[in-house]
């Protein structure tokens, strides 16, 4: 695994080089941004404090005996959803519509096996600048290199050369969903256009065999605390900012609410 410090836009794509390929029919690279680099890089259902992966995992999900955290989420959430989920949700063979489902609900933050990617490494960059950074505190036991100043860095990750699978292949393959049996470990999934913010952020998901596991990545590299102000605006003049990764009334509010202190009007109007 290589890793670097970046300082800039600049720095980030010469960090990149080449390593931007994002051809749905292999060789494809995925980035994925961290406000935190101290957060693991594990899915949302097996994080502690909150879930403890012994208990969290579903091992059979057809299994009425299976008591897991993750088995009880997708049941309720597929049960309390149905009116809300898009029509073509419901087509497809039932493990499709299974892996759908899962593929939804992890979009909508429930928490589930899967991470969020990107092919697109400005979207992943500005998910690991924006908001502010974590400070650190007595319990802090991160390596060295996640820190400045006892401020925590943030990263973005970078698988190389992946191949990439459509939501029906998977289910071609994966029979128990969310269960992921694949040989591409991670595997990633290259999900229906959900909604506009799957478009803007040109996402995408990956799934492990052991989701309890570390991802193991090709590439990391770091962001100082102190250089995410300088990079976020960066990305704000080349069209990567709040209201292009999430396009809606609410976000655009938030995002010219972010940009009032930078306009100098010359006059009144």
């Amino acid at each position: 695994m290589t890793s670097a410090v970046i300082r800039s836009l600049k720095d980030y794509l010469d960090a990149l080089g080449s390593d931007t390929d994002s051809s749905v029919h292999g060789n494809l690279s995925v980035f994925r941004g961290q406000r935190d680099a101290t957060w693991s890089l594990r899915p949302s259902i097996v994080r502690s404090p909150t879930f403890d992966p012994k208990r969290s995992l579903a091992r059979d999900p057809s299994d009425p005996k299976d008591k897991s955290a993750e088995r009880r989420l997708l049941i309720v959430f597929r049960d309390q959803a149905v009116t809300l989920l898009p029509e073509w949700t419901w087509t497809g063979s039932p493990v499709e519509v299974n892996w759908k489902q899962v593929l939804i609900a992890t979009h909508y933050r429930l928490p589930t096996r899967l991470l969020d990617w990107s092919t697109n490494p400005l979207v992943a960059l500005y998910f690991a600048v924006e908001g502010r950074a974590e400070a650190c505190s007595d319990k802090c036991s991160h390596p060295r290199q996640d820190a400045d100043d006892g401020e925590h860095r943030s990263t973005v990750f970078v698988l190389k050369g992946r191949d990439s699978f459509s939501v029906s292949s998977l289910a071609a393959a994966n029979p128990k969903p969310p269960i992921y049996i694949g040989s591409d470990d991670p595997g990633v999934i290259r999900p229906p256009a959900i909604d506009k913010r799957i478009v803007a952020q040109s996402g995408l998901f990956t799934i492990s065999k052991d989701p309890a596991k570390t991802v193991v990545v090709d590439a990391t590299l770091y962001i100082k605390a102190k250089d995410r102000k300088t990079i976020l605006h960066q990305l704000d003049v080349c069209g990567v900012n709040h209201k292009t990764m999430f396009p809606d009334l609410e976000h655009l509010g938030e995002y010219l609410q972010w940009s009032v202190p930078r306009w100098q009007p010359n006059a009144c109007n």
